[in-house]
């Protein structure tokens, strides 16, 4: 079966992004196909793994993360959410092309619903629904934007994650 890239992001405690010598250990402990960067303390891996299937991808980075950084726990798949102009960044777009294809001004209709709104009335979708919609409607090729895992692993994966935190279990893998 050939491999596919798959792009997705990790939320991580444990691992010092700052520490020059944590951040070569975590490299070349299997995860030389990822970038890492700080939020507010937490770590957010972002990965671009090739595997045969999306579970396979994300189980050997699971598996992967306590194993190059003792200690580390994944605490949740980043729902990767993203705004109207990001997605017409991502896709080559125009924003106001994109949001009239979210509204049904211009192609078949039926964008994903969003996943929230904030602050006032911004709108904001997981990339995990919007991408294989605009793949399916041919507003992009499958080819020209990197996989991502489906919407429906990401939430049974943090259910696991969580479920395993809540009894002070290891991380899945």
């Amino acid at each position: 079966m050939p491999e596919t890239e798959f792009t997705f992001a990790l939320v991580v405690d444990g691992p010092d992004v700052a520490d020059d010598a944590a951040m070569d250990a975590f490299f070349a402990g299997g995860l030389d196909d990822a970038t890492v960067e700080d939020r507010d303390g937490t770590a957010v891996i972002t990965l671009f793994r090739c595997a045969a299937s999306a579970d396979a991808a994300l189980r050997s980075a699971l598996g992967d993360v306590p194993r190059a950084v003792p200690g580390a726990r994944v605490l949740r798949v980043d729902d990767q959410l993203v705004g109207l102009a990001d997605v017409a960044d991502l896709i080559g777009r125009t924003a106001e092309g994109v949001r009239l294809i979210a509204t049904a001004a211009r192609g078949p209709g039926g964008f994903p619903v969003p996943a929230g709104v904030v602050g006032r009335g911004v709108r904001l979708w997981r990339w995990s629904d919007v991408r294989p919609w605009l793949v399916e409607h041919g507003f992009v090729g499958d080819d020209e934007v990197a996989a991502t895992l489906p919407t429906p692993l990401i939430d049974a994966t943090n259910v696991e994650l969580a479920a395993r935190a809540i009894s002070g279990g290891a991380a899945a893998a």
